[in-house]
């Protein structure tokens, strides 16, 4: 006696590679990366790196990287007073930066430009 096997599907298509993403999502990447990546993103304007940056030091306002992208970015556009602020919170969150002789120099010299 034979048994009749039901026949089994035809096998789905291979699904297409989902496309590989130009960049990490956010989420994904450290503090500094998102800074770094931030920051380069705005290369050629300053004004827009600084309002990003912005952005950044409201959702890290814990995170000093920030901050010493933001100094440098209105030292670009010649706003030394919120360089200043900018580098003096970027000195409180990271006290013991390898940075922090350069920045208190650079913080130094800035003052003496508002003056």
């Amino acid at each position: 006696r034979r048994v009749e096997v039901p026949e089994a599907p035809a096998p789905e298509p291979a699904a297409a590679p989902s496309p590989v993403p130009a960049a990490a999502p956010s989420a994904a990447l450290s503090p500094m990366e998102r800074c770094r990546s931030t920051a380069r993103a705005h290369l050629s304007n300053p004004r827009d790196a600084i309002r990003a940056l912005s952005d950044l030091a409201d959702e890290m306002p814990r995170e000093s990287c920030v901050y010493w992208f933001l100094g440098n970015k209105y030292e670009q556009v010649d706003e030394y007073a919120s360089a200043v602020r900018a580098y003096e919170r970027y000195l409180i969150l990271d006290p013991k930066s390898p940075r922090r002789a350069a920045v208190e120099r650079k913080v130094t010299d800035l003052k003496a430009r508002l003056r």
